[in-house]
């Protein structure tokens, strides 16, 4: 029986700017570590070291921040 997984892809902060919709907005590791110490960017730390971020919460953040300004 073949298991099932949830393969979810997730960032390192260093590895924010590399997200696709990141790259387009020209979003830098050091807005998104600022964002997530304000809480606007959510983020997992496993193990108390390295810190994991989903690219749902990215794009969550990014398309969440914008603004329709004209």
């Amino acid at each position: 029986m073949a298991s099932k997984t949830n393969s979810k892809q997730v960032y390192r902060f260093s590895e924010v700017p590399e997200h696709p919709l990141a790259e387009k907005y020209g979003i830098t590791e050091r807005q998104a570590r600022r964002a997530a110490q304000s809480g606007r960017l959510q983020y997992a730390r496993p193990g108390g070291l390295v810190v994991l971020i989903a690219a749902e919460d990215i794009e969550n953040w990014i398309l969440g921040s914008r603004s329709d300004a004209k």
